[in-house]
């Protein structure tokens, strides 16, 4: 589970900090609704660790449900399986 905080849609872009499910490592990440990309990414710890861009990823999933159902909540918890 990823979760979304700080959550502040601007014109077309979104953005958050996020953390992992009982984490406190924090990155950032901005999301063009227009082009459906990832334009700012600042890795967690985390991620920066095992070179992963899983926040990246994942965030980018929870803003398209965001924008799907025009809902910019200012936390957001996405869980996948």
């Amino acid at each position: 589970m990823i979760v979304l905080f700080n959550v502040e849609k601007k014109k077309n872009i979104i953005a958050a900090d996020y953390c992992y499910e009982d984490r406190t490592d924090i990155g950032h990440v901005e999301y063009d609704i227009n082009t459906g990309k990832i334009i700012k990414y600042k890795k967690n710890k985390e991620d920066e660790k095992h070179n992963s861009n899983m926040g990246s990823g994942k965030s980018r999933q929870a803003f398209e449900l965001m924008v799907k159902h025009n809902k910019y909540p200012e936390t957001y918890h996405y869980c996948w399986y």
